[in-house]
């Protein structure tokens, strides 16, 4: 007997196979895995709410758990905000970040854009997450994740020249203290990079009005200089 799907079933598998077709990989350094094992790529999938809520029942069910070694303290590490983020993190960071196929890095060994992500999970589980990964790497995963999450957004990196402006400013003025890093730390990888871009636009603008004044000044000064020879006598 032939197994039948129906069209609801076979689009709901399409777009579930297309979740890894379109994920964008990566190349990692200084991570490793199970065993010991070198993770020398991770492929991000586009999150979804469904990934979201998931991630944060997840999370809220290791708080609860775990807040029960807490003691007197139980009802503080519940509603501590530091713990509950980290524990979302770790979840979406597991649901996200998708195994790389090693066939596709041997044969476009220096071009991600060619990689296939694989439909198991770069990392073992939240709980060796936990244990083995640094916050330093689970933040550099979870910017992976946002700078995915944003190239697909309407206007992805959209910023204001006006808190352009507020950036520059801090970063100027503070700028032999650790302020500039807590400013930036707030925007995306890509928000940043377009930043950067309009900074750049700016600066060049700049230059190039200085420069057009100074012409302009020199200009001014020598025409006086031969007005004010005139006929020698």
């Amino acid at each position: 007997m032939t197994d039948y799907k129906s069209a609801l079933s076979h689009a709901m598998q399409q777009e579930w196979e297309s979740r890894f077709t379109t994920a964008r990989c990566f190349p990692l350094t200084g991570f490793l895995g199970a065993g010991g094992k070198t993770v020398a790529a991770v492929a991000v999938l586009k999150s979804s709410v469904a990934d979201r809520d998931d991630a944060a029942w997840a999370a809220h069910r290791y708080v609860a758990e775990g807040s029960k070694r807490a003691g007197d303290g139980a009802t503080e590490a519940k509603t501590d905000p530091d713990i509950t983020i980290d524990a979302k993190n770790v979840e979406l960071i597991y649901r996200l970040c998708r195994d790389v196929d090693q066939g596709s890095i041997a044969a476009a060994p220096n071009d991600p854009s060619q990689w296939k992500a694989t439909q198991w999970s770069a990392f073992p589980g939240p709980e060796w997450m936990r244990k083995h990964m640094t916050s330093d790497q689970l933040a550099v995963l979870l910017n992976l994740i946002i700078e995915v999450k944003n190239k697909d957004a309407p206007d992805p990196g959209d910023i204001s020249d006006e808190v352009i402006e507020v950036i520059a400013a801090q970063c100027n003025e503070h700028a032999s203290t650790d302020i500039p890093e807590s400013v930036l730390s707030r925007f995306s990888r890509t928000t940043l990079t377009h930043a950067v871009v309009l900074l750049s636009v700016k600066l060049a603008q700049a230059r190039l009005s200085v420069d057009t004044l100074l012409k302009q000044a020199e200009a001014a000064e020598a025409a006086e200089v031969v007005e004010g020879e005139g006929p020698t006598p």
